[in-house]
């Protein structure tokens, strides 16, 4: 209920013809029907549809940017972390995870600002550019349609890893669309401390152990049928 129709309704100074409105309304059958009438068109309100998909109908390709201290490279399978393991499994059998995290929190917006902000959008950049999206993927970041999630690995939120997409709405059919750009399994997109360690040493030193060893690509461990197609 808007705040301005709820100050006609609740203040303690009425008047009087308000006074009256209420007090035939009260007890009232209209009342009783308007309630009556509404509650079955909202509970046949359709739930709105949403998408899972790869941009472009892809798996989703991995980079190597070094001076940005950005890989999502895999290792082997026989050397694949545990947790990324375990959260691919996750997300395939729960697309939604995209758009929802496993504590039912809404994905939020990537934040195009702060300290790597540039770093961002170099990120960002570099997969509008391998996907040919024209700089569509740089407008949506800066309109915050850039969303993160999160799936858990083994010890909660230790070893999670992010899952970077782009969230859009088809107005004349109702339906929204998150289509997974990139898995960050690094956390190299958004450096954070860790440990005592700032967030610049962290990355530096992730990306330092990961760049020699992790050369696979996500299509190796996943089918690009997994989700829906376009």
């Amino acid at each position: 209920m808007r705040k301005d129709f709820k100050k006609v309704l609740f203040n303690k100074t009425e008047t009087k013809s308000e006074n009256n409105f209420k007090e035939a309304l009260r007890g009232s059958d209209t009342a009783k029907n308007i309630m009556k009438s509404s509650l079955p068109k909202v509970l046949e309100q359709p739930e709105p549809t949403i998408n899972y998909r790869f941009l472009n109908n892809q798996v989703c390709q991995c980079l190597n940017i070094p001076e940005e201290f950005f890989i999502n490279f895999l290792p082997e399978r026989m050397y694949l972390d545990s947790y990324i393991d375990l959260g691919l499994k996750k997300m395939q059998k729960n697309p939604s995870l995209i758009a929802v995290t496993e504590d039912r929190q809404d994905a939020p917006a990537v934040k195009y600002s702060g300290p790597y902000k540039e770093h961002i959008g170099a990120v960002i950049s570099k997969y509008d550019s391998i996907y040919g999206c024209s700089g569509n993927l740089m407008t949506a970041l800066s309109e915050g349609r850039i969303r993160k999630s999160k799936i858990k690995g083994l010890l909660e939120n230790n070893g999670c890893f992010r899952l970077i997409s782009e969230y859009s709405k088809d107005i004349s059919s109702g339906t929204t669309y998150f289509d997974l750009l990139f898995i960050d399994f690094y956390h190299l997109f958004i450096p954070s401390k860790h440990r005592g360690k700032s967030a610049d040493e962290v990355r530096k030193k992730t990306y330092n152990d990961r760049k020699k060893k992790c050369t696979h690509e996500l299509s190796e461990f996943l089918e690009d049928n997994c989700f829906e197609k376009a």
